[in-house]
């Protein structure tokens, strides 16, 4: 079954249809075909946006902690400088895959 319908083509649908269908189910599959296209249209967003994050290096110069990098010494810290906007550039790339994963 085809998920990834444009809203022309669940408007012809819904006309091969029996004709007797009310106006609330009528609105009711049209909203259903409108939705479907947004989420087409959204998915496609997401696979262009993860494709810029995994070719791309996000960066802040910040530390998780709120350090800047150049002052920021592990020694004194207690732990190594992982960069704000690297962490969490990574965590959303890998919730967008499980997102599409999930929603094929």
């Amino acid at each position: 079954m085809k998920l990834h319908h444009t809203r022309d083509e669940w408007a012809k649908w819904l006309r091969t249809k029996d004709a007797s269908l009310s106006s609330f189910e009528s609105q009711a599959v049209e909203d259903l075909a409108t939705l479907f296209a947004e989420n087409t249209r959204l998915r496609e967003l997401l696979r262009s946006a993860e494709g810029i994050f995994n070719n791309c290096n996000v960066t802040t110069g910040y530390c998780m902690c709120g350090d800047i990098e150049d002052g920021h010494v592990s020694m004194f810290c207690g732990h190594s400088f992982v960069d704000a906007g690297a962490y969490h550039s990574s965590q959303w790339l890998n919730e967008t895959r499980q997102a599409l994963i999930g929603g094929q």
